[in-house]
Parts: C-alpha cells; sequence; structure tokens
C-alpha cells in the first residue's frame, strides 16, 4: 500500500482521548474521514466526532480487552481497522489490543518495555546503547546498595510513570533518603492511575549532565526513522518540570547524526516495529545518552513543533501506520525556528485570574496557545505536584525573532496564581524536610480548588465542569439523562454495589457530586455514610451533611428534637428490648414502626395496633425479628401531608404542598401508606387514595404547614432540599411525622411534582438543587490568603 491511500472509510480504535489538550487528534481523524471507535472510562468528548463509544476502565486491561471483544462481536461493521492511542499509559493496552485483534503495531511485551523505565533500562544494557548507570530500589536497603553502585549525582523516579512527575535529583545520602520517602508516600494512584502498576519500584540512576534533546520519530516493519530533533530548555533542579522547547535543536551536524544513530538503534533494541516514537537524549560529555524511550507520539506541543518546522502531520502519521498503510513521507528542510514556553507558576495555589491582551495575539506567527486551566482550578508545582498552566508556541525565521515575539506574548497573558497558606495544619506540623509535607499541601490545595471553583462559577461554568451522580435508584439515570442534555459532563456511579466503589469516586476527579443516595432497607445507613464519604473525600456536593442524614435517620432522635423545639408530633414512647415499660397515657390506636428505616420500610396494615395483645406482637416484629428499637406513637386519623423545601438560608423555598386523602380507602386498611400498597397485589387499594397536587386546604393552615417545614429544615440543618411528612387530623392540626433531607427526585417522586407545581421543569429542579449547593459553598469562609 501507498501512502495516496486514502483513510476515509477505515474504522480506528482510539484508546483514551487524552483528556481536552488532546482532543485534536480525533478531531483530525474525523476531518480525515476516518469512523472513531472510542474506548475510554467516561465520554467526555463531543458525540459528534464519535461514531461508537466503548466504556471500560483503561487501567483495567483484562475489563478493556473483554468489552472491546463484545463489542466487536455484537458490532461487526464497527471492526477496526487499525488502534493508535496519543496517551502514554495506555501504550500497553494498545499492544495487547493490536496482538488480540492482529493489527499492525507494537507487540505487548515492547509495549511494556517502553513504558517500564527499569525494563527499558536493561534491555538498553544489554545492547550496550548509549545508558546510564542505574539500579532498582524499593526499600532503604537497596537504596543503600544503589548508592554505592551508582553514586552521586543520581536522579531518582518511579519505574512507571508519566511525564517528569517524581523525577528528583539527588546529591547526597540524605537527600536520597528524604527522596525515598518522598516517592513512597506520593507515587500512588490518588495521584495518577498509572502507579498502580509501580508497585513501590524505583530507579537510581546516574545524572547525566548535558543539553537534552527529544528525537521525534517513526517506525514501520521494523525500519526506524528519524523526522527531527528537538532541543529542551533548562530545566531547574531538583526537579525536572520541563520548561519549554526550541526545535529544530541548535546542535551541529555530527552531533545531530551521532543523536539520530542512537535513536534509530534504541528503537530497534527496544523492538519498536509500527508506531511513532519520542525518545529523550542527554548530549553529555562523553556522547548521547539515553533518557527514555516513548512508542507514541510526544506530548503538548511536540505535534505542532514538528508539523511547522519539517511539514510532517503525526497524527496523519501515525493512523496511516496502524492502518497499514505504508508511509514514505520525507521530512522537509527546516522551514521556520519554533520556540515553545510553558506556563509555570512559582508556587502552588489556585489560579483566581487569567488576563489575555487580545489584540497581541493575533498575531500570524503565534502557532498555538493551550491554556490548561480555568479560575478556581489547583495548579500543582513541585513538591506538590507537576503541573503547568499551558504552554505557547510561537516561529520565526531566526531563533531571536522567535523568541522576541514569545517574550512580548507572555508579558501579555497574566496567569496569576494565588498561593496556598493554611497554618492551622502545616504551621503545627513539624517536619523534616519540604517533600515530607507535599500530599499533605497537595490534599488541601485540592480541596481548596474545588471550594474555589464553586465558589467563582455561574451556571455555564458548572456545564463544563466535571459532576459525579452517585445514585442507588433509577433517579440517577433520570438525571443523568436530563443533565446530559443541558450540557453538563456527568458520570453516573451506582453505589448499591458492596463493597462501596470508593476507589471509582476518588479517581473519577469530580468538581462536584450530587448525593441522590437513598436509604436502603438492607443498609438503612447507607445515604448517610455516602455523605460521609464525600466529606471524607472533601468533594463538594448536593443535599445535607452527613451529621443531618444519620441523625433524622433515627425516629427516636427526631421525636426528641421535635419535642425540644415544641414542633407538634403524635405523643410517642420507644423501647429497645422487649419488657420494657411503655408510657401508659398513650390512647390505642397506636402506630408501631423500626425507629431506624425508611420509605415504608417496617410499615404494614398491622402496624396499626388497636390493643395490647397486637402492641405486644408487633413489638416482637420489630424488636426481636427486625433487631430495632420499636417507636410507638398515637395514630392521627386524618389526610397526610408532603412538604417539600428547596433552597437554603433565606432563599428556601417551600413547594406546593401535596395532600394524599385516605376517605376511599376500603375497610380493613389503615389510613396510612404502607409496604404492601407498593405491591402489585395492592395497586387497586393503592389507586383509592386521593392525591391532590396542589393540596385542597384553608389558606390559614397552608401557611402554618410551610412554617413549620421550614422549621423543620432549619431545626435540622438540612442543606438545599428536603421532604417533611405530616398528618392533618380532623380539627385541622397538623403533627409532623418524619423528615426526610435526601428525598427521592424521579420524575414520579412527589418532590417532582411539587416542583412541577412551582413552575419547574425537571432539569430546572435539578439544576436549582445544584446551584442551591453551589451558593451554599460560595457562603462558607474561604481557604486562600495570598503571600
Amino acid at each position: 500500500m501507498r501512502s495516496s491511500e486514502k483513510i476515509t472509510g477505515k474504522t480506528v480504535l482510539f484508546i483514551n482521548t487524552g483528556g481536552k489538550k488532546k482532543y485534536f487528534t480525533i478531531e483530525k481523524a474525523k476531518k480525515l474521514g476516518a469512523k472513531v471507535i472510542l474506548l475510554n472510562a467516561t465520554p467526555n468528548y463531543s458525540k459528534q466526532h464519535i461514531d461508537a463509544y466503548i466504556e471500560a476502565d483503561t487501567y483495567n486491561h483484562d475489563e478493556a480487552c473483554s468489552k472491546l471483544n463484545r463489542f466487536c462481536k455484537q458490532n461487526p461493521e464497527y471492526m477496526p481497522d487499525g488502534a493508535i492511542t496519543f496517551w502514554e499509559d495506555d501504550v500497553p493496552l494498545l499492544g495487547r489490543i493490536c496482538e488480540d485483534l492482529k493489527l499492525p503495531g507494537n507487540s505487548y511485551e515492547t509495549s511494556l518495555i517502553t513504558r517500564n523505565k527499569f525494563e527499558m533500562r536493561n534491555r538498553l544494557a544489554k545492547t550496550g546503547l548509549g545508558n546510564p548507570r542505574f539500579a532498582l530500589i524499593k526499600s532503604p536497603k537497596t537504596l543503600r546498595q544503589a548508592i554505592e553502585n551508582v553514586g552521586f549525582p543520581a536522579v531518582m523516579k518511579p519505574a512507571w510513570g508519566s511525564d517528569s512527575e517524581f523525577v528528583v535529583y539527588v546529591n547526597n545520602e540524605k537527600e536520597a533518603k528524604v527522596t525515598l520517602r518522598y516517592l513512597l508516600a506520593n507515587c500512588n494512584e490518588q495521584f495518577n492511575p498509572i502507579f498502580k502498576y509501580n508497585n513501590g519500584l524505583f530507579l537510581f540512576e546516574e545524572y547525566m549532565d548535558g543539553l537534552e534533546v527529544s528525537v521525534e520519530c517513526y517506525a514501520q516493519y521494523g525500519i526506524p526513522h528519524v523526522i527531527g530533533i528537538n532541543e529542551k530548555q533548562p530545566i531547574e533542579l531538583p526537579y525536572f518540570v520541563e520548561y519549554g522547547d526550541i526545535a529544530p535543536a541548535r546542535i551541529d551536524d555530527i552531533t545531530a547524526q551521532q543523536i539520530g544513530k542512537l535513536a534509530e538503534s534504541a528503537i530497534i533494541a527496544l523492538g519498536v516495529r509500527d508506531s511513532l516514537a519520542h525518545i529523550e537524549i542527554k548530549v553529555t560529555p562523553d556522547g548521547p545518552k539515553i533518557v527514555e524511550v516513548g512508542s507514541r507520539m510526544g506530548g503538548d506541543d511536540i505535534y505542532h513543533n514538528v508539523k511547522h518546522v519539517w511539514g510532517v502531520d503525526m497524527v496523519e502519521m501515525g493512523l496511516k501506520i496502524a492502518f497499514g498503510m505504508h508511509v514514505d513521507t520525507k521530512p522537509c528542510p527546516p522551514k521556520d525556528r519554533i520556540i515553545c514556553r510553558y506556563f509555570i507558576p512559582k508556587h502552588s495555589g489556585i489560579v483566581s485570574s487569567i488576563q489575555k491582551e487580545k489584540q497581541q495575539l493575533k498575531n500570524k506567527d503565534l502557532v498555538h496557545l493551550e491554556l490548561t486551566k480555568d479560575v478556581g482550578d489547583a495548579v500543582l508545582v513541585p513538591p506538590e505536584g507537576f503541573d503547568h498552566a499551558g504552554w505557547v508556541v510561537v516561529r520565526g525565521k531566526t531563533y531571536q525573532q522567535a523568541e522576541t515575539l514569545l517574550e512580548r506574548i507572555m508579558r501579555n497573558i497574566d496567569i496569576n496564581v494565588t498561593k496556598f497558606r493554611r497554618d492551622s495544619t502545616l504551621g503545627k506540623t513539624s517536619r523534616e524536610h519540604v517533600l515530607d509535607t507535599a500530599s499533605i499541601v497537595r490534599s488541601q490545595i485540592m480541596e481548596a480548588s474545588r471550594l474555589a471553583k464553586l465558589r467563582s462559577a455561574n451556571l455555564s461554568d458548572m456545564r463544563s465542569m466535571r459532576i459525579g451522580i452517585l445514585s442507588n435508584s433509577p433517579a440517577g439515570e433520570s438525571v443523568r439523562q436530563i443533565l446530559d442534555e443541558y450540557g453538563y459532563k456527568t458520570e453516573l456511579i451506582d453505589v448499591s454495589q458492596m463493597p462501596l466503589p470508593i476507589r471509582k469516586i476518588q479517581d473519577a476527579n469530580f468538581h462536584f457530586v450530587l448525593n441522590l443516595c437513598e436509604t436502603d432497607p438492607n443498609s438503612p445507613m447507607l445515604s448517610a455514610h455516602i455523605a460521609a464519604l464525600l466529606e471524607m473525600l472533601q468533594l463538594p456536593f448536593c443535599g445535607s451533611s452527613s451529621a443531618t442524614i444519620s441523625a433524622t435517620l433515627d425516629k427516636i432522635n427526631v421525636k426528641k428534637m421535635l419535642d425540644y423545639h415544641d414542633i407538634p408530633t403524635p405523643n410517642w414512647d420507644f423501647i429497645e428490648e422487649i419488657g420494657e415499660e411503655i408510657n401508659p397515657n398513650l390512647q390505642f390506636p397506636l402506630m408501631v414502626k423500626p425507629a431506624r428505616a425508611d420509605d415504608f420500610y417496617g410499615i404494614a396494615t398491622c402496624s396499626v395496633v388497636t390493643n395490647e395483645r397486637e402492641l405486644k406482637s408487633r413489638l416482637k416484629t420489630i424488636v426481636q425479628d427486625m433487631r430495632q428499637p420499636a417507636l410507638i406513637e398515637e395514630y392521627i386519623e386524618g389526610d397526610e401531608i408532603d412538604a417539600c423545601v428547596i433552597g437554603n438560608g433565606d432563599e428556601a423555598e417551600v413547594l406546593p404542598l401535596i395532600r394524599s386523602v385516605f376517605d376511599k380507602m376500603p375497610k380493613g386498611h389503615w389510613h396510612i401508606y404502607t409496604s404492601e400498597l407498593m405491591t402489585d397485589k395492592y395497586q387497586d387499594v393503592l389507586k383509592t387514595i386521593r392525591v391532590e397536587k396542589p393540596a385542597k386546604i384553608p389558606q390559614k393552615l397552608n401557611k402554618l404547614v410551610s412554617e413549620i417545614a421550614l422549621d423543620m429544615f432549619s431545626i435540622f440543618s438540612c442543606r438545599d432540599f428536603a421532604e417533611i411528612e405530616m398528618r392533618i387530623d380532623k380539627n385541622g392540626n397538623p403533627f409532623v411525622l418524619e423528615i426526610n433531607p435526601n428525598p427521592g427526585i424521579e420524575p414520579t417522586d412527589f418532590f417532582t411534582s411539587a416542583a412541577k407545581l412551582a413552575g419547574y421543569g425537571y432539569g430546572e429542579l435539578v439544576e436549582s438543587i445544584i446551584w442551591s449547593a453551589v451558593e451554599w459553598y460560595k457562603q462558607d469562609t474561604p481557604l486562600l490568603s495570598a503571600t
């Protein structure tokens, strides 16, 4: 096949979008006419650019391959002609898929070697190619051995990693010991999922002094080809955060030939046969030596550098290699001089403002401007993290011309990062070294960042944030669908599964969470546990706190609070064990129900008792069979009112009331909602309950019920939304029965019906709950201070 063969009509499997800064790769594939299948953990890309989507965790290779094979069997029209990734973490998965589907690409073994730095070093050492001294470390004991074998200065880094994360220069044994503690404490899946493969393994290797370059290459049929050489701008030790690039590299022809030859030899030695390649090399006094070899395209600015200097589109080239098309592209002599510079703040913190002089950015020689952070985002620089806020790429006919333009543009882009300080924590903690506090500070900055984004957010900002929906009912899917229609970026997580998907929630990096978890008969405290989990993970969420949910799930506690605040409620008592004395002043009929249950659980026709015998029987069922305390309260004959509240503080609003009238129920059924009525057998009885939407009650009673509802909302410190149930006796007196701080919001639920009566569409209701939560967080005490 020749390169004149068209990509149009071919099907490519993209493994991972690679996030916002890699979206252009998918757009390029679509522009070339390819059909795109996306294999990714979340559908975080515009549907107009994706022909099919397979949801799978790309860090779980067995799961990803299984779901892909199932998809291919069920959709043979989408059988991929090739597979590709532009995200380095997924290079091993790409290798496995290419082997499984017999597609052009590198072997699984090669893919692993080019991601595992220790295995790469081993292979290069066997071939005698330019390689520093190195050793594997995983404990203080192996560190001492490595120091003896390698010496100082040295570089310590994880065997598996991304970019320049946790690559640290050390100059003596004390620094090496501190750095090992730092690596062991921070190289985990919470920081980056790639570290799930690291298993506490780190490299200790000779520091190579000299100019660093990256060689952009490709291999096809096992034959390596060099496209061009970029020069890495100097870094600031002890970290290796990249500062920028210059293309082409300012080196002489002999050095360029030595570098090119070493790069090609490394590609052959590591078995790279069919892929793009990105090789980092140090030009040392002893000649070129290899830093790392990646069997994929270089990140960030590399695509633009190569395209504008050597006239090669590496995305198109990568797709052709993936499809098995012969590539005969020849790099052009350098057309321009390109300089890239990253926006790297001097300290970790939160972006408080971004200002750009738009007129200065309308320059034809501005090749690319990428801002990767928004106001409210955290920017973590060493030692807390390895972020930047974006980069700018410019061109010129000379290096000086490009540098002059770059400086002018960067002066007209002001990214203000507010330094994070929390003296109450760090000021009281004695640490030997700044590296020891890195994980603490990082956690605090991420917490502050989420809150800062909410505090500066408007509705359109919220729609661009990553929203998690935690649910154990059909409401989760209903909410997900409506928010997707409104343009939100959502992910639904089922929290009914056991064990709880804590890691999945942690790894999702949500900006905000909708907590739609309701109580469950098998796990009555689940809704409170989910709220507590979100609080522990420092994730902003809608709905009440874990303390409020826990308090309201305990009906005995609720009754005590009602009595304390003089809120009318039926006379009551409780027992925890059979034989305990019950208030003799209580009048039959009595309602007997479990003290820690919700949603009609434990409520049946026999829950209303009329004599001592029935009372003892029901108490035995609850205390001995259900193993719960029993709440006993006087039965109030009358209608039931549901008062739904939305909002917070002075903005809290009581939605139109809903009344349930039981006067048409057949004999033998008490005038209450029971678990029996929710079954198919009793649907005819359920239909005899007349539900008035809105409640047809006197205005005076309507006002009184609404005031009680607002009092309940405040007393129990509810947030964002809640539902209060009351009974109205024959004299028109209201009695509070229960409060639900996390009511259901399925389209058929009472809360949703009440909102509809107030003029809320379903999407407007959900957005109002979200916005109420955002406004609540905006009123919280700021966590940041400038220094």
